[in-house]
């Protein structure tokens, strides 16, 4: 039998996770509980769903925080650096663990950009927005 469309979405929702859906617009927006599991038994369809990024505050932005385990083996991450964001595949090394200890690694480029940005702006004493 095959699983039901959203049976991973139901399993965040019994674990308690706070999940967002895709809009119609693509920017991701904040979804009750009730509203998911009403879709769900209505059979709706089309629905994309996330388990909501923690956030953190710097300087005034909130940004995504880093990952606070290991990616999978192999996977892209992405750490800002002195110049810039870098990437690498995880590979379970010293200097991978290193750097998810240092609260360094994130999951998209655009989330360390931003974590990059937000402490630059701690450097050159840029105003909040």
């Amino acid at each position: 039998m095959a699983e039901h469309n959203y049976a991973q979405v139901l399993r965040w929702i019994a674990d308690g996770k706070s999940i967002q859906f895709k809009t119609c617009t693509g920017a991701w927006a904040d979804e009750h509980h009730e509203h998911t599991l009403t879709r769900c038994a209505n059979g709706c369809t089309g629905f994309e769903y996330r388990i909501k990024p923690r956030t953190m505050w710097i300087n005034g932005r909130e940004i995504e925080a880093p990952l606070a385990t290991a990616p999978e083996s192999d996977s892209m991450y992405w750490v800002p650096g002195a110049f810039g964001v870098d990437y690498s595949r995880w590979n379970d090394g010293a200097l991978d663990a290193k750097a998810l200890a240092e609260g360094r690694v994130f999951s998209s480029k655009k989330a360390a950009q931003a974590a990059f940005d937000a402490i630059t702006s701690l450097l050159v004493h840029q105003p909040t927005e």
